[in-house]
């Protein structure tokens, strides 16, 4: 896998290192991760959003918790690392805090959208 860490050089919110670690260096298992992600996650801004406006905190919880697993499972470790001070928001019952990030967070998705068909084979 050490052969593709060019293919990172453009990218910005996936790291290549916690990818060689989370895939024991195989190009093919993050591949298909990311085919899954794109499958699973490719909405999650607009899932979040919704979610946020329906005020329901628990629910919110879990989709943060689940976006941050699956954040730092494609390698994108800061943007998982944003989610939990997130996750941490939310379960102390700052939904405002989320909503003021709205905008940060949609930035966030999309760039780790875009990585990730920069890294798609």
């Amino acid at each position: 896998m050490r052969e593709k860490e060019d293919l990172f050089k453009d990218v910005k919110s996936i790291n290549f290192e916690v990818v060689c670690e989370n895939f024991a260096y195989d190009w093919d298992m993050f591949q298909f991760s990311l085919r899954i992600f794109k499958d699973n996650y490719l909405d999650a801004y607009t899932v979040l959003e919704n979610k946020l406006n329906e005020g329901n905190q628990e629910d919110l919880h879990r989709l943060i918790h689940s976006l941050k697993g699956a954040f730092n499972q494609v390698g994108a470790y800061d943007l998982g690392m944003y989610f939990l001070d997130l996750e941490q928001e939310v379960s102390e019952g700052n939904l405002d805090k989320v909503q003021s990030e709205l905008g940060i967070i949609k930035e966030k998705i999309a760039e780790l959208i875009e990585d990730i068909e920069k890294l798609s084979e």
